[in-house]
């Protein structure tokens, strides 16, 4: 399969330009896995310009012939980077700068699709960025999504691959008042979607082999390199599955783990065509059928988890409630402060990574405004320590209810 991999500023390099070390080498052995499993992959990555700020020790520039300087630096800093870690895995790179003029000229849009074809060949990494110190907004191709699309199309890849984790790892601003984390889950729904596709797609085809079965259209009698070739798939596709869906447990990306089971969905189709060619090679005549009924099966299994995949994106984008236990761990939290009574009016959702909590709590009604907001940040301290740095939280505080006075008749 030939990938072509977006990657944005954001996820590379902390605001205010430095590398984002955990991340950039998280993304390079999941790249570097791609690659061992034998599919061709190129990345479109940002993040010059920053890395140029960041290695001059300056301010954000606002003019564009700063913004062109410091991008002209970032991207020996990206180059070195990229080199360095992908040759911790055996694997070569190449740097590419393109422009609009590069796409738009059939010249140099040949020469373009040539290099990277031979590229790919030699079994190198192309590592492609628009040319920022010499592009023109005339010639400027927006973004770096952009740039990938194009690049997909001149090479005909199999897939384009857009980081959401880009997007969705934005800060909040004047329009997002809770953060970009929705682009996670929408990305969660896009891959839950094209499971659907690859499921449906597979049953269509173990369908339509039975159905021609049963009209007396044998299937092919496969050979011992088809065989061989499916038990490496399977052990490949399933090694990258489970390193994938780590580091997106471990980062606390639905988007990652879910794209972990792409890999997968791969693993359980090579296993339904293992067992399919191992009957039909070594017992023959109808045993031939046994390869698209077993791909009936696995197209179930992975529409199953396509199904889950879909559900919990829903789930999100309808802004469901946090499960029950963990909301009961939240207001054990909120309770542990013996200041705070009554914590009653809990909602709870979660946004992307991150999660968001409302609640309303009791306090004495004699304590000072100074005191109540201590205890409120003391409570926020607590939830994000338990659920993340990211974690959105909302106290809304009651002066507690004092019990009747007796009257005296």
């Amino acid at each position: 399969m030939r990938i072509v991999v977006k990657v944005g500023t954001s996820t590379l390099a902390h605001p205010g330009g430095r590398l984002n070390i955990r991340h950039t080498e998280d993304l390079v052995k999941v790249w570097s896995d791609i690659k061992n499993a034998g599919h061709e992959l190129i990345v479109v990555s940002s993040a010059a310009t920053g890395l140029g700020v960041g290695k001059l020790q300056i301010q954000k520039p606002r003019d564009i012939t700063t913004k062109q300087a410091a991008a002209a630096v970032g991207q020996c800093e990206l180059m070195y980077i990229y080199d360095r870690l992908f040759g911790q895995y055996n694997h070569t790179v190449a740097q590419m700068l393109l422009t609009w003029e590069d796409f738009d000229h059939e010249n140099r849009l040949h020469n373009l699709r040539n290099t990277l074809e031979r590229l790919l060949e030699l079994g190198a990494i192309p590592i492609i960025n628009e040319n920022d110190p010499i592009a023109c907004e005339e010639y400027s191709l927006g973004d770096n999504d952009t740039l990938a699309a194009l690049v997909g199309e001149c090479i005909h890849a199999d897939l384009v691959v857009l980081l959401f984790v880009r997007v969705s790892a934005k800060p909040r601003d004047d329009d997002h008042d809770y953060g970009h984390g929705k682009y996670e889950t929408l990305a969660t729904l896009i891959i839950g979607a094209a499971l659907a596709g690859v499921g449906i797609k597979l049953l269509w085809s173990g369908g339509t082999a039975i159905r021609d079965f049963t009209r007396g259209l044998l299937p092919t009698q496969p050979g011992v390199v088809a065989l061989w070739a499916a038990v490496v798939s399977i052990v490949a596709k399933e090694a990258l599955y489970r390193y994938t869906a780590r580091v997106g447990r471990r980062v606390n990306s639905p988007s990652v783990v879910a794209n972990a089971w792409h890999h997968r969905s791969d693993a359980l189709s090579s296993v339904g065509t293992l067992v399919g060619i191992g009957c039909a090679y070594f017992l023959g005549g109808g045993w031939r059928l046994a390869d698209p009924a077993a791909a009936i099966v696995v197209a179930l299994l992975i529409l199953r988890v396509a199904w889950q995949l879909m559900k919990m994106g829903m789930d999100e984008l309808l802004e469901k409630s946090l499960p029950r236990e963990q909301e009961e761990h939240i207001l054990s939290l909120i309770a542990a402060d013996p200041a705070v009574a009554s914590p009653h009016n809990l909602r709870t959702r979660r946004i992307g990574q991150n999660i968001a909590v409302e609640v309303h709590i009791r306090v004495d009604g004699a304590m000072t405004v100074t005191e109540s907001h201590r205890l409120t940040v003391d409570i926020e301290r607590r939830l994000r320590d338990a659920y993340g740095e990211g974690t959105i939280v909302s106290i809304h505080v009651e002066p507690r209810k004092q019990p009747p006075l007796n009257e005296s008749k």
